[in-house]
């Protein structure tokens, strides 16, 4: 596997994703997907349990339609997984837009699947991993809100002072502000980054996973969560696709203590997408044109809305971002003097 390595990098062009670069190689008839990890020029601020190409080997046994590892050389920065064909979702249908019922289904399906590994097959933690190796279920939101408020506070006071002229709230994360009953729930693998990029579409209504570098051990709760607000349904298929997703819980028991904690866990997906996008739009907005800044802002100011933070108008989060666009691109202009 090392040959076809050598072949990527040295011969063709990559797909690049946000933390890898994705070379499509063939060899003997067969295409092969070299996944190499990307140097990023910031710390990874995701939270990380386990080493992907433990989880792809976990999910052999699940039928699971994900890409199977060939060749795992973290050591060297790069695995060798298999091609799915297809297109991605987010391509067919972008987010707000309404999806095919089949999908749904499918995503369903695969949400109850994964209650069909065991944890025993996912290999070692990673050393970086919010939680602790043997800590016990209720420390699941605990772990995580603390790994996001060590993120938070790595902002710089600028961007923290953008995010509270946004309407978040200082220290977003304080964990006085989420809290959950006793867990009763079993705790399963979750996707944890069930978005519409990470799914592909073949001929035939056939879907599979791509992306397993996000999961975790956790309640599925979360999972469902994660995935409502990351997939962006339009308000006319948001209440069907969740029913069919609580639905895959076997233990779930509709109450009230299972839909609070839902709607903690949508709340940290919304708060955490908040802060990263500001802070990333910070850094990289000041060299935006107009067309993308305003699209940008547009697409901020609907998960301000759907948060529940509804104090700014867009021209308003515009206004802001445009003022802390400016003072960084002065600042840059006063070290560079």
């Amino acid at each position: 596997m090392a040959s076809l390595y050598r072949r990527a990098v040295d011969e063709v062009v990559p797909v690049s994703g946000f933390y890898h670069d994705n070379y499509l190689v063939q060899r003997d008839g067969v295409i092969y997907v070299v996944r190499v990890n990307r140097k990023l020029d910031e710390p990874d601020v995701e939270p990380r349990m386990y080493a992907e190409a433990a989880v792809l080997a976990a999910l052999r046994n699940a039928d699971i339609a994900a890409p199977d590892i060939f060749h795992d050389s973290s050591e060297h920065g790069f695995t060798v997984i298999s091609y799915l064909p297809g297109q991605r979702i987010a391509d067919l249908y972008p987010p707000g837009t309404q999806v095919p019922d089949s999908l749904i289904e499918f995503i369903g399906s695969t949400m109850s699947k994964l209650y069909r590994v065991e944890r025993e097959t996912l290999g070692t933690m990673l050393r970086q991993s919010p939680w602790p190796r043997a800590a016990g279920e209720d420390a699941f939101l605990p772990s995580l809100l603390s790994w996001l408020t060590k993120v938070y506070e790595s902002a710089s006071v600028a961007e923290k002072g953008c995010m509270r002229a946004l309407g978040l709230p200082t220290n977003p994360f304080d964990d006085r502000r989420f809290s959950l009953d006793n867990i009763q729930r079993a705790f399963r693998l979750c996707h944890g980054d069930l978005q519409r990029e990470n799914i592909l579409a073949a001929p035939g209504e056939l879907y599979s996973l791509l992306d397993w570098e996000m999961a975790v051990w956790g309640d599925p709760l979360w999972d469902v969560a994660s995935h409502m607000h990351r997939a962006a349904y339009p308000p006319d298929q948001e209440q069907s696709a969740l029913q069919r997703l609580l639905g895959s819980c076997p233990n779930g028991t509709s109450s009230a203590s299972d839909h609070h904690a839902y709607d903690v866990y949508l709340k940290v997906e919304q708060y955490r997408s908040l802060v990263l996008d500001c802070a990333r739009s910070l850094r990289v907005g000041g060299a935006w044109n107009d067309i993308t800044r305003a699209r940008e802002v547009a697409r901020y100011h609907r998960k301000l809305v759907k948060a529940g933070i509804e104090r700014l108008s867009q021209a308003e989060v515009l206004s802001v971002f445009e003022r802390y666009w400016n003072i960084r691109i002065k600042d840059r202009e006063k070290r560079g003097r």
